[in-house]
């Protein structure tokens, strides 16, 4: 075996008596050195103290500390690992704020030009109308009072102009204000977050939660929500803390376990001998003499895996063979490894759900890098697929459907390991290593704001690369498929460029098909003068690139990327307005009308012209009154 992996696999069993007692008495030794450990006592004095009265052995006790212990660790190193995020989401959510800040400035300063224009006009209706005055004894002539009049009427016209902006800028300014003031508390939340897992990342009292936060934030209510009074709650409280028992694996031990050994029955399935806490020897089924001393135990029979059987019947196996019950090591050559068991009671007390986790070898790599590559670039809504012959040229390339958004994440995670599994068995089948891109998106996901948009924020929430990242390695280890990643830098701008049109494939098979060569050592050349095809299958030219001397050929390729975005941008805004103009189209063309009239696009709106005599009424001359009209459909009954 090349190497080993630590697995677990999961199957269920019905509700055991002693597993609960044996769970809550684990579970409140566990939660009891905790609360020790915060309050600055030492392990050697916890462990000393609150032994005997706990009910469990020294090594089962021993076991909760370590639970305890990791538990601890796990919470600051999260707390740690979020700090680096934090700060990105307030660095992008300042800078936010400072945009929105320099926009309610620039409205403030439109609102006042545009009340001084008002002013303005207000003050020249008032000075004309005083010279237009009956009472006033320097009446102007007609001449000069016709261009009072007109002045008037342009005053008044600025009047309502200005006062439309005003109110158009004060009612964009009141949002933009609304926004300042939610950013503001949004801001004063992350600083709240990042300045709590500073000091869990370095507290010797971290704060952790045995029994959910959902069931701790309805303590404080009279009639929490679900149950029927405090006690109730109480009662599901103490039951969802009590309910974990972990039981560590034991190399020399047989079976991988002191506590609970495991044996293969002739139907293939596992049974279980459970050996009890001295706590509750009450509850032993049987009782068996075992070097000189007498030892409580239960028996769990039929259990099954529906996933990994074959692997934990292996590993049973190896832990009571002749191996294991000389009490060898694995270190020493020894072929018995540790096995784990952790219980876990399921919702509403229907039973329990058994992990088992155990150590499982590895097959050698049989991929050979000679025989061509295969290569994964995973998309949002797909992963495009690209088999690359030895030379380099393109065997074939395909996409595999990988639509994510709107699952949970138990059905994401399920789907991406089924995609991750098909993949590593074409490549198993094909005999040649697997590659892929090497991504992060935390950063991105960190700098999200409003320009962004919806669209982008779910797409980069659904697009679960770590998950992806993570199952095709496991995939790839198991079969002993040769697997590595490389660069994702302008896989998609060279493959766009080179492939895409010339061979006919898509895009994302392009990029895909890049990524097979550099994981190859082969390069992609920038070429001088780049083509580039549009959507609409049009071809565009784009400017020759200067020489850029010894520079890495990605200082090209960072060109060639930048005048691509250009072009597709201007090309996407040339097709909206085409686009709206079809839509509104089809819009008319469903509409119905009265006989006599017509629907037409007018301004980028439909609207109904009634033609003249008819009885929707005289029709009115868009063309005279300034308006385009851009599309008509005569309709008739």
């Amino acid at each position: 075996m090349a190497e080993e992996r630590q697995r677990t696999f999961e199957t269920i069993f019905p509700e055991h008596r002693a597993i609960s007692a044996w769970a809550e008495l684990y579970s409140k030794a566990r939660n009891g050195i905790h609360a020790s450990l915060s309050a600055g006592r030492k392990w050697s004095d916890v462990s000393v103290e609150n032994w005997r009265g706990s009910g469990l052995s020294a090594k089962q006790f021993e076991h909760a500390g370590k639970a305890a212990i990791a538990a601890r660790d796990a919470m600051a190193e999260g707390a740690a690992a979020r700090i680096p995020t934090l700060k990105l989401k307030i660095k992008a959510q300042e800078k936010k704020l400072d945009g929105k800040a320099k926009e309610e400035a620039r409205l403030t300063a439109d609102i006042a030009k545009a009340d001084g224009k008002r002013r303005k006009a207000h003050a020249k209706i008032r000075s004309a109308k005083e010279e237009l005055s009956p009472s006033n004894p320097k009446r102007p002539k007609p001449a000069k009072a016709a261009k009072l009049a007109a002045s008037i009427q342009a005053a008044r016209a600025m009047v309502s102009e200005a006062g439309a902006a005003v109110a158009d800028a004060a009612a964009e300014r009141s949002k933009i204000r609304f926004g300042l003031h939610q950013g503001r508390r949004r801001l004063g939340n992350l600083k709240d977050q990042l300045a709590w897992a500073v000091d869990q990342s370095k507290s010797q009292a971290p704060s952790l939660c045995f029994g959910t936060k959902k069931l701790l934030r309805g303590r404080s209510e009279p009639k929490p929500q679900g149950f029927e009074d405090v006690s109730a709650w109480r009662t599901e409280w103490e039951r969802v803390r009590t309910r974990n028992l972990l039981v560590e694996g034991a190399a020399r031990a047989e079976g991988g376990n002191e506590f609970v050994r495991a044996t293969i029955a002739g139907d293939r399935t596992i049974s279980l001998e459970i050996r009890l806490p001295p706590g509750l020897e009450a509850l032993a089924e049987e009782k068996i003499r075992l070097g000189g001393s007498d030892i409580r135990i239960v028996r769990v029979h039929g259990l099954h895996f529906n996933h990994g059987h074959e692997a934990v019947l292996e590993a049973v196996r190896a832990a009571n063979g002749p191996t294991a019950a000389r009490g060898a090591s694995p270190a020493a050559g020894g072929g018995s490894r540790p096995i784990a068991w952790r219980f876990r009671e399921m919702e509403g007390g229907r039973g329990w759900r058994v992990h088992v986790s155990l150590h499982q070898g590895m097959p050698e790599i049989a991929s050979d890098p000679k025989k061509g590559r295969l290569a994964a670039d995973l998309n949002e809504h797909c992963v495009a697929c690209a088999l690359a012959s030895p030379t380099g040229d393109l065997v074939r390339s395909w996409t595999v459907p990988l639509h994510l958004y709107g699952l949970s994440e138990g059905q994401r995670l399920a789907k991406i390991r089924d995609v991750c599994a098909e993949l590593a068995k074409t490549a198993f089948d094909l005999g040649v290593p697997l590659s892929w891109e090497k991504l992060d998106f935390s950063a991105k996901k960190a700098s999200l704001t409003e320009r962004d948009g919806p669209k982008r924020a779910r797409m980069l929430s659904s697009f679960a690369y770590s998950a992806f990242d993570a199952a095709l390695e496991s995939a790839c280890a198991r079969l002993g498929v040769r697997h590595s990643r490389v660069n994702p830098a302008y896989t998609s701008v060279a493959g766009r460029i080179l492939h895409a049109s010339r061979r006919g494939i898509p895009v994302h098979e392009a990029a895909a098909f890049c990524i097979a060569r550099r994981a190859m050592k082969l390069s992609e050349g920038a070429p001088r003068p780049a083509g580039l095809t549009l959507p609409d299958g049009a071809r565009v030219t784009l400017v020759p690139l200067a020489k850029t001397g010894r520079r890495h050929v990605w200082a090209s390729w960072s060109k060639i990327a930048q005048g691509m975005k250009a072009v597709l941008a201007a090309h996407a805004r040339a097709e909206r307005p085409e686009r709206a103009r079809r839509k509104e189209r089809l819009r008319a063309a469903s509409l119905p009308a009265p006989s006599g009239g017509v629907v037409a696009l007018v301004r980028g709106k439909v609207r109904f012209l009634p033609e003249a005599g008819s009885e929707a009424g005289p029709a009115a001359d868009p063309l005279r009154e300034g308006v385009g009209l851009s599309c008509g459909l005569r309709l008739s009954t």
